[in-house]
């Protein structure tokens, strides 16, 4: 029993006004129940809770979330201490060291983290708001932001776009800090293991591979074309050394044994590089992917270009020269019009996706190879009944995401067709899909 092991938990169920009430601890449920019915405000006067409130705007929320991290992070590792000491299979693991390693990752206080989902002139807006020991006693660093003059890149037509900042050597430093803090002996055999491997590959993870990455990246894709060829995408990262890009992606293709290589070439003053994937990739499904795409990068104005294609590249390298003209560009884009006004200003991420002209071409190449798949009689189907992509997209727009960081915390914002009851009806159809694989499975 949970008792005898010293620990105060077991399923509780109480039914309340308009629901039901679940916990872990009799004592929780009853105090719940008590300031329910005495109408008495725990959460809703909790300082934490309070300050993440005002950000999302729960009024009217069809769904809300909130958690405190810290509670059961001290919980996890009080359960793995009982674990130690009862030799449960934890008696490995240096409960205090994970938490010096937390501490150093500057993770030792987790904050809090509140989200609300509602509707407003039919469209889902979700809001999110995290708080943090860093931001809460000013110390933390000013947050990057992305400069939105990359809009005039993104072709009109494109499907969808994405950019945010990143900093991956930045993650780098502060694994190596959390296995140091955890245990030092340790961290020295496998920091010193690590350089002996990258003096053999001839690169180093840090400063070769992590620190040649720059701040930020963009991504933009456009409508599916045809079944035979790759939707055209275009990838832009921030670099800040490409000969050591180019010797870093050089020596992980030669520790391939030939299953990768690049190919190096230049063309009309160009410089490109092919990666060619010498395997096959069918997977017994009669198409290698590979064979339809030529992925390819190159460098222009500090950024590493990577596409599908050569051409995809030089597509990118013209639009990176155009004027800025905004009715030539995804700005002139009536559904990213329709929400643009929405983004603030000094945002680190941002990503929108245009639901109709996705929808519209997958639909028509779906609809055209149906029509030469032969349907046999008694199958009722009549390809020529079926609707056109506008009207099955009425309901469709623009979808626009981003987050912002102040020094208060970091505010997600999603504002999209789909809201939290989309989600949850994918999560049940994904949830009964893998009761029935284990059913049949087991028949």
């Amino acid at each position: 029993p949970p008792e005898e092991m010293g620990v105060d938990m077991s399923l509780n169920l109480a039914m309340v006004p308009n629901g039901i009430l679940i916990g872990t601890k009799t004592a929780v449920i009853k105090s719940i129940v008590t300031n329910m019915n005495a109408k008495t405000p725990v959460l809703a006067a909790a300082p934490g809770f309070v300050k993440a409130n005002k950000r999302i705007n729960a009024n009217g929320a069809e769904v809300q979330f909130y958690i405190a991290p810290d509670q059961m992070v001290d919980f996890g590792m009080s359960t793995m201490r009982m674990m130690a000491d009862q030799g449960m299979g934890m008696e490995m693991t240096d409960v205090d060291g994970l938490q010096r390693a937390m501490q150093a990752m500057g993770m030792g206080s987790l904050g809090t983290m509140a989200m609300a989902s509602s509707y407003a002139d039919g469209k889902s807006i979700t809001k999110s708001f995290s708080t943090y020991a860093a931001a809460s006693t000013g110390t933390s660093a000013a947050p990057a932001t992305i400069d939105t003059s990359f809009l005039k890149w993104v072709p009109k037509d494109a499907v969808s776009f994405s950019a945010s900042t990143m900093d991956i050597a930045s993650i780098y430093d502060m694994l190596v800090k959390g296995m140091q803090a955890y245990q030092p002996q340790l961290a020295e055999q496998v920091l010193g293991q690590l350089a002996m491997m990258e003096e053999e590959i001839g690169f180093s993870l840090r400063n070769d591979l992590f620190g040649a990455m720059g701040d930020h990246f963009i991504t933009w894709s456009m409508p599916v074309g045809t079944i035979s060829a790759a939707p055209e995408v275009a990838v832009l990262v921030k670099v800040n050394s490409e000969e050591k890009i180019v010797t870093t992606m050089k020596s992980i293709a030669a520790m391939s044994n030939g299953a990768i290589d690049i190919e190096e070439g230049t063309r009309r003053g160009v410089k490109s590089y092919q990666i060619n994937v010498n395997m096959d990739m069918s997977m017994d499904m009669g198409i290698n992917i590979f064979e339809m795409v030529q992925p390819t990068f190159a460098f222009k104005n500090g950024y590493m270009v990577m596409g599908f294609s050569t051409g995809d590249v030089k597509r990118v390298f013209k639009r990176m020269d155009r004027e800025d003209i905004p009715k030539g560009d995804i700005r002139g884009n009536k559904e990213f019009a329709a929400v643009a006004d929405m983004i603030p200003a000094g945002v680190s991420s941002l990503s929108f996706t245009d639901w109709k002209a996705n929808f519209e071409s997958y639909y028509q190449l779906m609809t055209g190879v149906l029509a030469f798949v032969p349907m046999p009689e008694d199958v009722p189907i009549d390809m020529s009944l079926l609707p056109d992509s506008e009207t099955l997209t009425n309901h469709l727009f623009g979808s626009v995401s981003y987050t912002k960081t102040d020094a208060t915390g970091t505010e997600t914002v999603a504002i999209s067709p789909f809201g939290a009851e989309t989600v949850m009806f994918a999560l049940t159809l994904g949830a009964a899909g893998g009761v029935a694989s284990i059913i049949l499975s087991d028949e």
